[in-house]
Parts: C-alpha cells; structure tokens; sequence
C-alpha cells in the first residue's frame, strides 16, 4: 500500500505544507550558533563545536614522489613505530617563489592564495598503502574496497566484501548528528563521477545491501535539495501525522503477518519504511521558529564548468555548515582541469613516467590543490566563530586513486587541512613509509613506492576525529576501517606489527 499526500487545497483556507513548500520564494537558512550571545550560565561548559567533514577524491595518481610531496629534507624528527621501522615528520615550510608560495611541485599556489597561516592548517601524508591487491579502486578513497574492477591479485575477492564509506559511517552516526534539527542531507554525495559514496539500504538499522549513493553534479539542484525553505510571513501550520504513521499498520501486517513473504521481501518492506521515514524527516526539517533569521541566501546563479562547477559546489558546502542543512559533503573530481584531448587513462596515467603526461598529471592536480582544495579551505577559513573559524572545526581530505604508479596503491598520497575540531595536530609533513629496500614495490623501483601504515588506520581515524566511537565501526577481525584482508605479498613486505596497529592512533598528528 502507498499513500498519497491529497493535492487539493484545504477546506478551512489554510495553507497546506505542499502548497507551502511549491510556493516557497527563497531559501532560508539558520543562523549559526554565536558563542558571545549564549546565556552566561552556558559559558562554563563552553559552546558546542560541531565537526564537519568533506572528502576530495581524485581519479588516478601518477604524479611522482618528489612532484607530489614536500622535500625529504624538512623531515627533521624520527620515531621507531615497529622493528625496523622508522618514521618521519617535519614542520611544514612553503618556499616563495616570486608569485607563488610552493610545499612541492603539485602543492602550490599564488602566495596570496597559499598563505603560511594555511599552510599551518596542513598535512601531507605519504606512507599509507591498501593491504589488499587491487587495480581501479575508486572505493579506496572512502573504504569500500569491493569498488573496484575486478583485477589485481584480491580485485574480484573483494568484491563480495562490500561496505558503507566512512560518509555515510558519519551520516547515520548518533555520535555525530546529536540532533537533525534543521539537517535537510546528512552527506552531500556530489561530483563528476559515481560510485564513491555506499550505504545500507536500511542505514537506519545498519541493515541490507549495500548501495551506490547517487551523485548530484549541478550546485542549483543541490541548493535547492538542501535549503530549507522558507521566509514567508503566513503562518506555518502544524504538520500533519506522519506519513510513516499511517502506513505503519499495513507494513506490520505485511511484513509480520505472511508467512509466505521471504526474508528478501522482509528487508525490501524494511528498507522501504526507513527510506519514507528519512524522507518525512527531510520534508519536517523546517523550524519555523528560525526560518527568518538567516535571512535570503542567494542561490548559485549557474553551474559553472571545470574549476568554476567545483568551486560553486564548495560555496553550497560552506553555507549548508554554516547554517546546519548538512555537515559531510563528499566530491568526486575526475574531469581534466589542463587542456587535453583523448584518453586520458590510456595517454597520461598509463605513460605517467614519460616527461609530457607528467606534466600533464602535475599540472591537473595542482589545479585541484589550487582551485579546489584551498578554495573551499579559503571559504571555510572566512568564516569565524568567535577564537577560531569554520576550517578549524572542519576536516578537508584529498586522496587520490592510487600512487605514483598507476594502478599500484603503495604510498598513497593525502592532503588535509583543518583540525576537526583539534582532533588533529596541524602544519606537519609525515612520512609514514617502511623504507626497507626488501618492501619497495618489485615492479617499479625508484619511485619511493614503499608500503608504510595501513590505510585502513587512516580511515579509522577520520572516524574517531569526527567524533565516531570505534565501538561503531571496528569488529575483533577488522582493525580500522575497511575489508581486513591481506595478500601475502603485502604482509612480506609491511613491517612487522603494523597491520595488526591498524587501530593505533596516527603518530604525531593524533594524541
């Protein structure tokens, strides 16, 4: 059975919610919180800071060790994190060349853009690898490694191990989202390409399959899918029963009363019922009480293309954390951003050795840093919260596909910015990587592809930033986060114990 809200106008002259939300003029958002208005009995405790979250995931990689981190030679301070295994990490310094201020070839920017107060808020993280084998693996960036093409040595095993990324690990969190007062999307899944973002089909009971999110492209559509409306002057009238309630009975009836329905058919009518329960908390996000007080937010006048597209994206990410519509954005960018035609797979990632498509690769992905990365790090910057802005309570993370050599993920690169809240310890370059000449990568020597520390330890650390007990995400076989499977080859060469410290806090920017 499926109800249907009536279309009509009300008897008694009333404006229905309907009508309410179809004639809806603008878009109105709440205020945030302001710490020196607050009652003076609430300054003990201190204001409440809520984190927030955006993942930069970039097709690819290819762009060689020495284009793509800071110099070695700013790694200054040591620390043995297993046998053999020593790590290393400096302060992060950006040299000034004339117009621009530079961590490395890729990471660089004009010098008003790049700031030593940014840079500061940085990390560059090398020495992070899969513990799986895996070719295209665009579910490395956020967790789900059963996203990925079916070759390398554990492609297609992984592929029946499918798991929730760590956005929608937040998104359904009752460790991060308190309260959904006001949250119209609890992750912003947006970008060029699909197939990065994974849920339950039942994410309320952490429950069913697991499901590509579908991804949105076009900033106007996401402005008006996460802004609450309102601004209207007419009373807003008390809504209705919900629409769960009144199809409640006939789903238990269903649901519990046949014994001919299957347990397949059981989790499609669970699934159902929590997607229309979503559905109607989206639709009730609308406190009237404070839908004046943000006042019109001017809706993005267009959809941009290339750099223009992204940066459009992050104002609708800036202003949703400002007023509350949603904390988590996640972003795919697979689109060149330096003149190009052909394929670019085959052209540049493929031959990413050869000087030109290394430049090429280099060129593309400082764009990304530029205009990208810093660009919302910028605008989140801007905002201040009274002692510390937007950025500090916000983790930025750009991961990329794979390293240095295409295909191979020993030594992924990642970027962040912010602190989540002071979560992390900022403005250091960390090479993480187990520099035992026996563990470089055996088909690709001397491009600094070392394995290091799991990236599943990565991942589980993002989580616990964000606020998420590992309690909610780490079972007894799986440390971190991610599938908890290893290669053979890849145990041989990691450093003893450092698969089995996947739990372990990250040394020297965690504790």
């Amino acid at each position: 059975m499926v109800y249907t809200a009536p279309c009509a106008a009300r008897q008694d002259g009333r404006m229905s919610r309907r009508q309410f939300l179809r004639g809806a003029g603008g878009f109105t958002l709440a205020l945030p919180i302001l710490p020196s208005l607050q009652p003076r009995n609430t300054w003990a405790a201190g204001p409440i800071r809520e984190k927030h979250f955006v993942a930069l995931m970039t097709d690819h990689g290819g762009v060689l060790h020495d284009n793509m981190f800071p110099a070695s030679a700013g790694l200054t301070n040591s620390q043995q994190l297993y046998p053999g295994h020593t790590a290393k990490w400096g302060p992060l310094v950006a040299r000034n060349t004339g117009a621009e201020n530079a961590l490395c070839p890729t990471l660089r920017a004009a010098s008003n853009i790049l700031t030593n107060g940014l840079v500061g808020k940085m990390n560059v993280l090398e020495g992070f690898h899969c513990t799986l084998g895996i070719s295209h693996n665009r579910g490395l960036h956020m967790g789900n490694y059963a996203a990925n093409d079916g070759n390398g040595t554990s492609g297609k095993a992984a592929q029946s191990f499918p798991m929730p990324t760590i956005d929608q690990v937040m998104g359904w969190s009752p460790s991060f989202y308190k309260s959904l007062n006001g949250v119209k999307e609890r992750v912003m899944v947006t970008g060029s390409r699909n197939g990065y973002s994974y849920g339950w089909s039942n994410p309320q009971a952490r429950s069913g399959s697991i499901q590509e999110l579908s991804t949105m492209f076009s900033p106007r559509q996401l402005f008006d899918k996460i802004f609450v409306p309102g601004g209207s002057s007419a009373p807003v009238v008390a809504p209705r029963n919900a629409i769960v309630d009144r199809v409640l009975e006939n789903y238990r009836r269903l649901r519990n009363g046949s014994a001919r329905i299957s347990s397949h058919d059981k989790q499609r009518l669970d699934d159902h019922m929590g997607r229309l329960s979503e559905l109607e908390r989206n639709v009730n996000a609308m406190p009237a009480a404070t839908s004046k007080q943000c006042g019109q937010q001017p809706k993005p006048p267009g959809d941009g293309d290339g750099l223009s597209r992204f940066a459009l994206l992050n104002d609708v990410f800036v202003t949703a954390f400002i007023c509350g519509s949603s904390r988590i954005a996640s972003m795919s960018i697979n689109i060149p951003l330096v003149p190009f035609s052909g394929s670019w797979h085959q052209d540049v990632a493929h031959k990413g050795f050869e000087s030109g498509p290394q430049s090429l690769l280099v060129g593309h992905n400082q764009k990304v840093f530029s205009g990208i990365f810093l660009d919302l790090a910028r605008k989140l910057e801007a905002v201040d919260l009274g002692g510390h802005t937007l950025l500090d309570d916000t983790l930025v993370a750009w991961t990329q596909e794979c390293a240095a050599a295409t295909h191979e993920s020993y030594n992924v690169p990642i970027v962040t910015i912010g602190s989540a809240g002071g979560a992390f310890k900022t403005g250091v370059h960390c090479d993480y990587r187990y520099l035992n000449p026996k563990s470089e990568y055996q088909y690709v020597k001397g491009k600094g592809l070392y394995p290091g520390l799991p990236w599943n330890q990565y991942l589980g650390n993002v989580l616990v930033a964000m606020g998420i007990p590992r309690t909610e995400f780490e079972t007894g076989s799986m440390k971190g986060y991610g599938h908890y499977n290893v290669d053979g080859s890849i145990r041989t060469a990691s450093s003893p114990g450092s698969i089995e410290g996947a739990s372990n806090p990250l040394p020297f920017i965690v504790g």
